[in-house]
């Protein structure tokens, strides 16, 4: 048994813990303090070019260099020369203020940096690899890149393997492609010709067309050609040729003498032209090295916005507001509303303008049209239809407007119409064989089909072909289930329907139909069963899948189809829940 001696016990009542906030602060405070003095210090740190006149000396404690620089560190403890030597030069091309300032900093904490000595800083806290110091330099040349500067910044960066910065001016010059390449320093940037394909081939690139970024390779190459031809093939590799107009290739791209006389660069044509005479999608999904797929497909900054009009949410108003989904930024918008509040209406986009079509405004059904200008910001009515509907769907063949089927609170209706816009008149068509309301409606090698829907008693399964050479609706190929308030879109060569209602419930499932071989294949479930979901295709390789009601909810969720990758991506959800909204791209 232990015993506790007298005295014992009021020795322990009276320990207490001693501690002091901000200990390591005060001592380093001290620390530099002794060392502005000169005092306990066991080196100097001498720097300076060859030549100069007066070189820096800086006292410090090798301990103290150590602790936060892992270049000291390894110079101390590694039994080189320099850990026994009293005086310790930089041989490195550093400047001698700048380092000084940086072993400031590691006595500190503190850095002032500013324009004037940014580069001269990073390179003094990158050679001593002092983390903090470099972050903090980086920060500040990140914020303040331009397009005059952010390849010089690079190019600095690089020297310095700063990779974050790299990455930031990187990122900057995708974000701001034109503004950058429009800069005499992109002609005169210098790198690596890897560097550059690299940099130009960035699928997120924001670029305003693929034009300009054949335009600026050429520029580039032009700049300084009898060395930078030679890298013409590898940047023309990561440039989007197929993504071209077709006369665009042929009358500028395939004649532009540097290409004519690359071998590597006239297949490179050659791939192009074969995508635009084959189906595009299907050529790329037949492809199997993965730069051949990349360069096949359109940069996000350039396949257009997709527009998500009308339609109803959780208080099952129809809505008159228009909301705009940017992909390459994933976020929605809104943009100017419609005239007239619109549920189950019909939207297309056409020679750069976006229609909307029929619908209903909560009280009555329409036949009026509304047309959005892009660049005059602003809905304009247009000539009606000759048939007040819900539920209609719109498509363009070779010029003209179609509406087809939709319903009112009698009946569903096989009728279609055609819009003329330089006319300017609406115009009866032959009707499909069946009525169908809620129907959904695309363009395919030059025929109008017109899927699924519903009767009046049923959702059909049934979809029909419209030859307007001969004003004619033939029944086709019937999809594996029936749907109605479907969303319908074409891309590469197929039919894509998506969600939609059966007869008791809303869908998650969606199908493709191939003309060339005649079958409906299952697609995968979208991650939310979605009826009156609109569907659109952008750039031919994506189909949004926008909004939609699950059989409880009015969503605003989107999901977005990947054709080559057969899989599909939440995208940003739209600023209101919409079903029933009318979608296209422009």
């Amino acid at each position: 048994m232990d015993v506790l001696l007298d005295g014992e016990q009021n020795e322990h009542e009276n320990a207490s813990l001693a501690v002091e906030e901000d200990h390591a602060k005060v001592s380093f405070v001290e620390i530099n303090r002794l060392r502005s003095s000169r005092a306990l210090c066991d080196v100097v740190i001498v720097v300076g070019r060859d030549g100069d006149d007066k070189k820096e000396e800086i006292y410090a404690h090798r301990v103290i260099l150590a602790a936060r620089s892992p270049y000291f560190e390894a110079m101390f403890t590694s039994g080189m020369i320099e850990s026994r030597l009293a005086r310790v030069e930089i041989k490195e091309i550093v400047d001698g203020p700048s380092l000084r300032r940086i072993v400031d900093f590691i006595y500190t904490g503190h850095l002032d940096v500013d324009a004037e000595n940014a580069q001269a800083l990073l390179s003094a806290a990158a050679l001593l690899h002092v983390t903090a110091a470099e972050r903090t330099c980086e920060t500040f040349l990140a914020s303040h890149l331009d397009a005059s500067n952010c390849l010089d910044v690079r190019t600095f960066a690089g020297s310095l393997a700063c990779d974050r910065l790299v990455r930031e001016c990187d990122r900057y010059f995708w974000e701001n492609f034109d503004a950058v390449v429009a800069e005499y320093g992109f002609v005169a940037y210098d790198d690596d010709v890897d560097v550059v394909a690299t940099m130009i081939g960035c699928d997120d690139l924001n670029a305003s067309s693929e034009i300009d970024v054949f335009r600026a390779v050429m520029r580039w190459v032009r700049h300084d050609a009898e060395r930078r031809k030679t890298g013409l093939a590898t940047l023309l590799a990561r440039v989007r040729l197929p993504q071209l107009p077709v006369d665009y290739l042929i009358r500028v791209v395939e004649i532009e003498p540097l290409i004519r006389a690359n071998l590597e660069c006239r297949d490179l044509i050659d791939e192009a032209k074969n995508y635009h005479l084959s189906a595009s999608c299907r050529f790329a999904e037949e492809m199997t090295a993965e730069e051949k797929k990349e360069r096949l497909r359109p940069r996000r900054s350039t396949v257009g916005n997709i527009y998500a009009v009308g339609g109803r949410g959780k208080k099952s108003e129809p809505y008159n507001s228009v909301e705009v989904y940017d992909f390459f930024r994933n976020q929605w918008a809104e943009v100017v509303s419609l005239s007239y509040r619109r549920r189950h209406v019909g939207v297309i986009s056409m020679d750069g303008k976006v229609y909307a079509v029929g619908g209903h405004d909560g009280n009555d059904h329409l036949n009026s049209v509304e047309c959005f200008d892009q660049k005059a910001g602003s809905w304009t009515e247009i000539e009606p239809m000759l048939t007040k509907r819900r539920g209609v769907a719109v498509a363009t063949l070779g010029g003209p407007l179609y509406a087809v089927g939709g319903l009112n609170d009698a009946e569903c209706f096989s009728v279609v119409e055609r819009y003329n816009p330089y006319a300017r008149e609406w115009t009866a068509v032959a009707s499909m064989q069946s009525p169908r309301g809620g129907v959904g409606l695309t363009e395919l090698g030059g025929s109008l089909y017109a899927v699924g829907g519903n009767s009046g008693n049923a959702s059909l399964d049934s979809v029909e072909r419209y030859d307007p050479h001969i004003d004619t609706w033939m029944e086709t190929k019937k999809m594996l289930v029936k749907r109605a308030g479907v969303g319908v879109t074409a891309a590469g060569g197929r039919i894509f329907a998506v969600g939609g209602f059966d007869d008791s419930s809303p869908l998650a499932s969606g199908e493709a139909f191939d003309p060339r071989e005649g079958v409906w294949s299952a697609l995968p479930n979208l991650a939310s069963a979605r009826g009156g979901v609109g569907a659109v295709n952008f750039g031919g390789c994506w189909i949004a899948a926008v909004g939609g009601h699950d059989g409880d909810t009015y969503l605003g969720s989107v999901e977005i189809f990947d054709v080559y990758k057969n899989a599909w991506e939440p995208a940003a959800d739209m600023l209101n829940c919409r079903a029933g909204a009318g979608v296209a791209c422009s």
